[in-house]
Order: structure tokens, then C-alpha cells, then sequence
């Protein structure tokens, strides 16, 4: 297995920015690799995945590499008052990956997932450009734009209000309670109303603890996904916002995209769901 932990010049975001690369051994056959995309959280970076994971052994188990961007707190946003981290993800990276490493170009072989704000961050790719990605996991995603807005107005030490600022504008955090047109460009949930017509939508896979802080906003999305076409996976049981429950969701995801792995899993994926239907 091949670990590429370094520095990646870009030019839509005018600067070096980090990134990590998992290249599994190869075992039964020479072709591209599939790709998955790891979006990490707010308070994290490109090196949490393989610290707190075991995704480099799902990566070995299931023949896929595994790249792992950084991207400050910018919430997978073109930010109003800093840089354009939404259009790096999802045009300059694949394009980089894609010339430097030997991975498949095709949809059907991209994957994005991630945690937190990165669980935000791979629904809103998936969700802009279906026609790239053929899944989308989110792990305890922060995928209510207005609670997570709601919240960025009592300013805490992790996202002080300059910071949000500097993610949506000045008028986005001012206005979007009389004015919630102002968060369209943000919400996810509207986002997937208007690709619901789109026949090459990717499937979708969230998990959330029921402990969680943020799980209400997991319950609004499965809520809001009821009445549209997805292909659509909400699972939850006990746990809070914390790695020990992304190790088992990610586990889960491979199995849910990729199906039985040949390694040993210690996570069942058919035990969940049926847990969902007590």
C-alpha cells in the first residue's frame, strides 16, 4: 500500500494546499483504480481519516484509492471572503487525481463521502454534479444550512462569527432569517428537490447517532428525502458525534456501495437495517 501525505499546488485556490492519498496493493487486476473522496470535519484535516479510521484497510480490502483533500473550515463553500474550496473539490482535485494517479475517470467509479461538515460538504457535491458521482456517503452530516447557520449566530470559540463571515458574507448571516431565499445557493434540501427529475442521480447513504448534537438535522433530511426519487439510505443507532461511530459508518458505506468485503468486518450493515424497522 502506497501513502501519499504531502502538498498539492493548486490554481484555482492560489496556493499549496494538503492532501493524502491511500493507493491499495494491487491484487487481482491492473486496471484504474475506483475512487473515494474523504471530506473531513470542521476541527479536523487531511490526516484524521487514517488516524481515526480503518479506512486504509477498507481501501486494501476493496481495491479503491482513497483521496483525502484539506480544507480548512470553509464548509465546502466558494467563500464569499477567502478561497473558491467547492470548485477545487469538485473540478481542479479530480482533474489533478486523475492525471497524476492511475484512477478511473468514469462516474460509476467516484465515491464521495465524509463527516461532520465534510457529510455537508459530499451531499452538496453529489447533489451539484450527479453526473460525476455514482454515491454519496454523509456520516452525522451538518446538512441543515439554516440550524447550522442558527447556530454560527451565538458564535462559539470553534466558529467564531468572522470566520462564518467569511464562509457565506456579511448579508447571508445577517439577513437569511428575514430573507431565507439567501441560503438557496446552500441548502441541500432544495438542492435535491430540483435534481429530483434528474434520471443519473447518485445514490445516497447518511448515518447519524441518536445522541448525536446534530442528529435533528439528519432527521430533517430523511424527512425531506420521503417524497423524492433517491435512492436513499438513512440509518441510526446510539452515538454521538465522535470517531468511534464514523469507523462503523464508513464500514457500512463500503459495504452498502461495494457490497461484502473479503476481509473480515466487524460491523454489520443488514443488522443495522434492521434495527431501523424495530
Amino acid at each position: 500500500m502506497a501513502d501519499f501525505t504531502g502538498n498539492l499546488y493548486s490554481k484555482v485556490l492560489g496556493m499549496n494546499t494538503a492532501v493524502r492519498i491511500i493507493t491499495p496493493k494491487r491484487r487481482n487486476h491492473n486496471g484504474p483504480f475506483r475512487a473515494v473522496y474523504l471530506l473531513h470535519g470542521l476541527s479536523d484535516n487531511s490526516t484524521d481519516w487514517v488516524l481515526n479510521t480503518r479506512c486504509s484497510l477498507l481501501a486494501q480490502d476493496y481495491d479503491v484509492m482513497l483521496i483525502i483533500p484539506e480544507v480548512q473550515k470553509s464548509f465546502y463553500i466558494d467563500m464569499a471572503e477567502g478561497a473558491p474550496y467547492f470548485t477545487y473539490i469538485t473540478q481542479e482535485l479530480p482533474q489533478l487525481v486523475e492525471t497524476l494517479f492511475r484512477v478511473s475517470p468514469k462516474r460509476e467509479d467516484r465515491y464521495v463521502m465524509g463527516i461532520s461538515m465534510g457529510g455537508y460538504g459530499a451531499l452538496r457535491c453529489a447533489l451539484t454534479y450527479p453526473e460525476r458521482y455514482a454515491g454519496c456517503a454523509a456520516f452525522s452530516p451538518a446538512c441543515d444550512i439554516r440550524l447550522v447557520m442558527e447556530a454560527c449566530r451565538m458564535e462559539t470559540p470553534m466558529m467564531p462569527l468572522g470566520e462564518v463571515m467569511g464562509i457565506v458574507g456579511r448579508e447571508v448571516l445577517e439577513q437569511f432569517l428575514e430573507r431565507p431565499e439567501l441560503l438557496a445557493p446552500y441548502d441541500l434540501f432544495e438542492l435535491a428537490r430540483r435534481q429530483d427529475e434528474n434520471p443519473e442521480k447518485p445514490r445516497l447513504f447518511v448515518t447519524c447517532g441518536t445522541e448525536d448534537f446534530i442528529h435533528q438535522m439528519s432527521l430533517n433530511l430523511a424527512k425531506a428525502m420521503e417524497p423524492l426519487h433517491y435512492d436513499f439510505t438513512y440509518l441510526e443507532w446510539p452515538g454521538i458525534h465522535e470517531w468511534y461511530f464514523w469507523d462503523e459508518s464508513v464500514h457500512l458505506a463500503f459495504e452498502h456501495f461495494f457490497g461484502p468485503g473479503s476481509a473480515f468486518n466487524p460491523y454489520s450493515l443488514e443488522g443495522r437495517k434492521r434495527g431501523m424497522q424495530r
